[in-house]
């Protein structure tokens, strides 16, 4: 089958105890041939009760899997239709149902189900002809025939059911499948690119045009505030503060040279050579002792 087999080796008591058990006399051992009513009892009614009972497992666990496929569509459908704001719940459910398809036709349990119960009227039909022979009609012939027909029956449903699990995993397309949910996450990621896009744009538009209006109300303010400053500076009582300001200087002016006593030389000097021509045909110790009595300053002489 191309497969693979790994199995432990068996250790324990042959056969094992939870098939035989000594102290029951209905218990099958395992190690002896069997007869007509043995084989009935220990294969062919052991295979039809077992799958009798697993056939109303397998029904069951149908049912479920396809209430959940259609009660994760509903809840889908149900996001869907409430709008954009469940976009992410939509996709979560598209998903679910999306598994639980996948994991039904994984576990195939259509199929499972009819060969089950294709297996258990072919069983049945077995366990009723050798039920209604009489005790003489018991032959070797008659056991034969039920222990061909029930082998080939139970070889044939489990090639059957290996043949049509191997063509399910063939046949499923899991990435087709995914393509719903795969364009949903897609269309919700654009989405919150755009959201996020627009609220950067947005707040990039409000910071310009906030800027923008404080530089004009800034160049309005410095301009009012120069035209102000200008007229202030143009008005009269400014002029005649200015010019107190100037009378006020060289007022100090005054007294500071007074106090130096630099004034009253400058004002001897001036006197005591009112009469002198100062020139280049002034004698050379005129000019030297006009120099000599000038008052030490740094200012240029002359």
């Amino acid at each position: 089958m191309n497969g693979e087999l790994v199995m432990e080796a068996y250790k324990g008591a042959v056969p094992p105890p939870s098939r035989f058990n000594p102290n029951d006399p209905n218990s099958d051992t395992g190690l002896h041939d069997l007869t007509g009513e043995e084989y009935y009892k220990y294969r062919l009614h052991d295979q039809l009760t077992w799958h009798q009972k697993k056939v109303v497992i397998k029904q069951k666990e149908r049912n479920r899997l396809q209430l959940l496929i259609l009660f994760s569509g509903a809840v889908g459908a149900l996001f869907a239709a409430l709008g954009s704001g469940f976009t992410l719940w939509v996709a979560l459910a598209a998903s679910l149902t999306t598994t639980l398809i996948g994991w039904q036709e994984l576990r195939n349990l259509d199929l499972v189900v009819r060969n089950y119960s294709k297996l258990i009227m072919e069983l049945d039909i077995l366990a009723s002809h050798w039920l209604n022979l009489e005790e003489d009609e018991r032959t070797q012939t008659e056991f034969y025939k039920m222990v061909n027909g029930t082998e080939e029956i139970l070889w044939g449903q489990n090639v059957e059911y290996i043949k049509a699990m191997q063509e399910a995993l063939k046949e499923s397309d899991l990435e087709e499948e995914a393509s719903l949910i795969h364009r949903v996450v897609q269309e919700q990621r654009d989405s919150d690119r755009r959201l996020k896009q627009g609220r950067e744009d947005a707040i990039v538009d409000y910071t310009r045009e906030s800027m923008l209006e404080t530089e004009e109300k800034l160049t309005e303010t410095f301009k009012a505030t120069l035209g102000s400053l200008s007229e202030e500076a143009s008005s009269e009582l400014v002029q005649a503060e200015l010019a107190a300001m100037r009378d006020a200087i060289q007022d100090v002016m005054e007294d500071i040279s007074e106090h130096l006593g630099i004034s009253s030389k400058l004002k001897a000097i001036e006197e005591e050579f009112e009469g002198v021509d100062i020139s280049s045909s002034t004698p050379m110790s005129v000019l030297n002792d006009l120099m000599s009595r000038y008052p030490k300053t740094s200012d240029a002489k002359g």
